[in-house]
């Protein structure tokens, strides 16, 4: 009996682990019998915020890293891309990604979310990874990618939102000219960068 309680122990223990968050994908990696899970509910020790995903009681709430786990093809883009860059001084309404050409986002719709499609040869242009408010890696556009979308699409993005945007990442330190030209050129749209970078920088 003392054993099966130091068993039980050990197992919460390894669930509570990290950051507070928990998956049942994760359990099944770590040889944990779903019962654990069961009883650390009914103990309040976790909570389930979504099919296959719980939290416990100190743990953070992080959207982000939430919405991917559960859409792991997902690429943050747009907007949700510029709050996790730290290159807007707007907290996004909704989420935003970019998903390929034929992926059926059917589970995805809803009104907090806005999917944006590509190509698949775009698809992955850019891609990196960044750690949320919360310490957790997301994978997202980097910020040469980004500017390059809303330059491409700029019609349909807000003003404001658009001339901030360019302002702090041309003040940022790690910027990357260098690819953003190359991502422009690739994405046919060099001589819109050109003009903006005039403009920027007159």
């Amino acid at each position: 009996k003392a054993k099966k309680k130091e068993n039980m122990k050990v197992k919460n223990g390894l669930i509570m682990k990290n950051k507070g968050k928990f998956t049942t994908r994760k359990c099944k990696k770590m040889n944990i019998p779903f019962i654990y899970i069961s009883r650390m509910i009914k103990e309040k020790k976790l909570e389930k915020i979504d099919r296959g995903i719980y939290i416990s009681n100190d743990g953070d709430l992080d959207d982000y890293y939430f919405f991917q786990n559960k859409y792991k093809k997902s690429i943050y883009s747009y907007q949700s891309a510029l709050y996790l860059h730290k290159i807007t001084d707007r907290i996004p309404y909704k989420i935003e990604v970019t998903m390929y050409k034929g992926y059926n986002p059917h589970s995805m719709k809803k009104n907090d979310i806005e999917i944006h499609f590509v190509d698949k040869k775009y698809f992955y242009l850019g891609l990196t990874e960044v750690e949320t408010a919360y310490g957790n890696k997301v994978r997202v556009y980097d910020k040469e990618r980004t500017i390059c979308d809303l330059i491409k699409h700029r019609n349909d993005i807000d003003e404001e939102i658009f001339r901030k945007a360019i302002y702090m990442y041309l003040a940022c330190n790690d910027k990357n000219l260098s690819n953003l030209y190359e991502y422009a050129n690739i994405m046919k749209i060099q001589k819109k960068l050109d003009d903006l970078m005039v403009l920027a920088n007159g």
